[in-house]
């Protein structure tokens, strides 16, 4: 199975990534940047989730989306609240937007 995770470049991210990878789907990593533990198997996409066209580079053709692209430091969060909420709240819509018209059948928001 071809499967992007959004903000694979994170704790989370990676460790979901890195768990797929091991199962034998083809894994495709999408985040701001670059992942200090991508493996050999897996592809990396970097973008902004603010983007659709860079979400859609990556999600066209997918059968699976997970999606945990977001603002998580909370000190980022009280200190810049509104950018976090964006990031949020509109790169989760974006997410939802392309992969409903670009990606398979299931998205998996984390």
């Amino acid at each position: 199975m071809k499967i992007t995770v959004t903000g694979g470049s994170g704790f989370l991210g990676s460790h979901v990534a890195d768990e797929l990878s091991k199962r034998g789907h083809k894994v495709m990593i999408f985040d701001k940047k670059k992942s200090k533990w991508i493996r050999s198997d897996q592809k990396m996409f970097i973008g902004d989730i603010l983007n659709p066209n860079d979400l859609e580079n990556v999600i066209k053709n997918t059968d699976v989306v997970f999606h945990f692209a977001a603002l998580a430091d909370l000190d980022v969060a009280a200190t810049r609240p509104l950018e976090t909420a964006k990031v949020n709240i509109v790169g989760t819509i974006n997410a939802l937007i392309v992969s409903r018209e670009h990606g398979g059948e299931e998205i998996y928001l984390c």
